[in-house]
């Protein structure tokens, strides 16, 4: 089974434990990239890098750069726009980067590791939630 991290995995994986939450959702995270089967897409990485501190940036970029890239493409980007249609008109606010990302997710058959609780209204995503 692949994994894809969104944002929010990553963030709480290179953040420093405050409680027994941060803790154990880092430590689920860890345990997850041992296994390696993890990857990455575009729009994590964009939404990722404005939050990294300039020193720390590039230690943080080399150690997700290890994992696949999956690619967004045309296609991809149109079933991200007909999912946060279809989510809009049964009355559910999204954000088109979650759509972009949820897409990615189904479209390469990955569990989506997330702690933001938004992904749960998505259709056909496998979520795997940091509780």
């Amino acid at each position: 089974m692949r994994y894809l991290f969104d944002t929010t995995a990553w963030v709480w994986f290179f953040r420093k434990p405050t409680d027994e939450v941060s803790s154990r959702r880092q430590e689920t995270i860890r345990q997850l990239i041992l296994k390696e089967d993890i990857a990455i897409c575009g729009i994590v990485l964009a939404e990722f890098v404005p939050g990294a501190s300039l020193p720390e940036e590039e230690r943080y970029l080399s150690l997700i750069a290890r994992y696949p890239y999956l690619e967004i493409d045309r296609e991809l980007c149109v079933r991200a726009g007909r999912l946060s249609r279809e989510l809009k008109t049964k009355g559910v606010a999204t954000q088109l980067s979650d759509c972009i990302v949820a897409a990615a997710a189904v479209e390469y058959d990955c569990t989506l590791v997330t702690s933001d609780r938004d992904f749960t209204r998505f259709p056909d995503l496998k979520l795997l939630p940091l509780e």
